[in-house]
């Protein structure tokens, strides 16, 4: 009898720790899987924060505007161009034009001349956003901030000898493209400027995404810019920026869409005056470089201009 009752407790005590074992051996997977289920959860986050970490579009952006820098002339000529789609509205993103403008200067005491100037021009624009009144966000009813990070326009001068125009980067160069208003002056010759010009933009064809696509859009942008003329020894700010218009199909404005800066604006150097940017016309323009940007490094950027002014 005692051999049987001290056999069943073996047996009950066998059974009981098996059970413990399991029930152990359960707890540990489920600490097991639910280590990796957060893992998983904070490596998710991390990566969305990744996407859209200012700091990293920062990085692409400084890496686009070092390899324009880099390139020369020749580089810059040899970028393929990027077909813009007309009428349509681009997320946020950093667009690099290979462009050709005309300015027109006078350097007090020395004289008057026009410049043809080539190089490029960095262009970020932000979210599109509705215009007043609208709740859509088309071509009709967009519009988007737009600010020029960075510029290396080079031309020579049968007076002035080589002449650089490059951003102030004391100071911002902002705007606005989309639906908006422009001087009437402005928009006058821009429309007679248009009347005038036998070729069109050459741009890729895009299905309509607005109602009455064939309405170009408006842009606006102040440019705080410097000028260097190395052979008289002046390295020039704007007074105030230069005001530029264009009338658009695609964002950024490419082809033969002209831009224009009808208003004169004084140079100085070490608080002097000492010439005027009489004005100017963009002849054309193509992109060559894109990167997409995030919505919150727009913000963050804006923000940042927005402290320089």
């Amino acid at each position: 009898m005692n051999l049987e009752c001290r056999a069943l407790a073996a047996g009950r005590f066998r059974e009981k720790g098996h059970l413990q074992r399991r029930t152990d051996e359960d707890n540990a997977m489920r600490k097991v899987w639910i280590a990796v289920s957060v893992s998983c959860v904070v490596a998710a986050f991390a990566f969305a924060a990744w996407a859209a970490d200012p700091s990293s579009d920062s990085a692409k952006v400084a890496s686009l505007i070092n390899e324009l820098k880099t390139a020369g002339p020749d580089g810059l000529a040899a970028m393929k161009p990027i077909p813009i789609r007309r009428f349509e509205v681009p997320g946020p993103g950093v667009d690099v034009m290979r462009a050709r403008l005309r300015e027109t200067y006078t350097v007090d005491g020395i004289g008057r001349d026009e410049v043809e100037l080539t190089g490029w021009v960095a262009v970020r624009h932000g979210m599109a956003r509705a215009a007043a009144g609208f709740n859509e966000v088309n071509w009709n009813t967009a519009v988007l901030e737009t600010a020029f990070v960075g510029m290396d326009l080079r031309g020579t001068s049968k007076l002035f000898g080589p002449v650089q125009v490059k951003l102030d980067e004391n100071r911002p160069a902002v705007g606005q493209v989309g639906r908006i208003e422009l001087p009437a002056g402005a928009r006058t010759e821009l429309m007679r400027l248009a009347a005038n010009q036998p070729v069109k933009a050459k741009a890729s064809k895009a299905t309509p995404v607005a109602p009455n696509p064939n309405t170009a859009g408006a842009c606006a942008a102040k440019v705080n810019v410097a000028v260097l003329m190395p052979n008289l020894g002046l390295e020039m700010v704007t007074d105030h920026p230069v005001s530029w218009y264009s009338l658009v199909e695609t964002i950024p404005p490419v082809g033969t869409t002209a831009s224009i800066a009808n208003e004169p604006v004084r140079l100085r150097t070490q608080g002097r005056e000492v010439a005027t940017l009489q004005g100017g016309i963009v002849d054309f323009r193509e992109v060559v470089r894109h990167v997409s940007v995030s919505p919150q490094y727009d913000r963050v950027a804006s923000a940042r201009i927005a402290g320089k002014k």
